[in-house]
């Protein structure tokens, strides 16, 4: 009688904490936790990153370059969204294109369309060059770094590299760009 007791008190207890470890909604605690806002705009370097690679802003006379924009590959049209979020407001930043293709596959007796990026890890940037686009677009999570000629090296801490606007030679090899309209 004793053992019945004992092994009865056994699966209360293993059942109640099955059900507290396996819950769906996540505990009271969870849901009051609050991670601290990032410091935007701000580096680990301490300060602004274009205060560091010391940049020449473009001038407003100027007709907007493009940049190219680096990221983890397979996402390059949620950096895009990120970074159409953030520009909304900024009147330098002209246009912003990940150049993708439809491509028909068959799976099966069906016919399934993927949309492939034709540059993969890339973002393309219509813009001015100024602090505050430098600084929205360098701040965002999945912008990896600027294509450029060089990464800079300041002491033992590793700068992201100063982004160089491509050519018009280099944006006419680049199909897709100038197809795509304005957002």
């Amino acid at each position: 009688m004793i053992r019945f007791h004992l092994s009865c008190l056994g699966v209360v207890a293993a059942h109640a904490l099955f059900t507290h470890a396996f819950q769906l909604q996540p505990p009271s605690s969870f849901l009051t936790t609050t991670t601290p806002p990032p410091t935007k705009f701000k580096t680990h370097l301490h300060g602004k990153v274009w205060d560091k690679l010391s940049i020449d802003e473009d001038h407003p006379s100027e007709p907007p370059a493009w940049y190219l924009m680096n990221c983890i590959v397979g996402s390059e049209l949620q950096l895009l969204a990120q970074a159409k979020h953030t520009t909304r407001d900024l009147p330098a930043v002209e246009k912003l294109v990940v150049p993708t293709g439809r491509h028909l596959r068959s799976h099966g007796k069906r016919n399934v369309v993927e949309i492939k990026v034709a540059y993969p890890g890339y973002v393309f940037c219509k813009m001015r060059l100024t602090v505050e686009t430098y600084e929205a677009l360098q701040g965002l999570p999945l912008c990896r770094s600027w294509m450029a000629g060089t990464v800079n090296l300041k002491g033992w801490t590793k700068i992201p590299p100063a982004p160089v606007a491509l050519g018009e030679e280099e944006v006419e090899k680049f199909r897709g760009l100038e197809e795509v309209e304005k957002f």
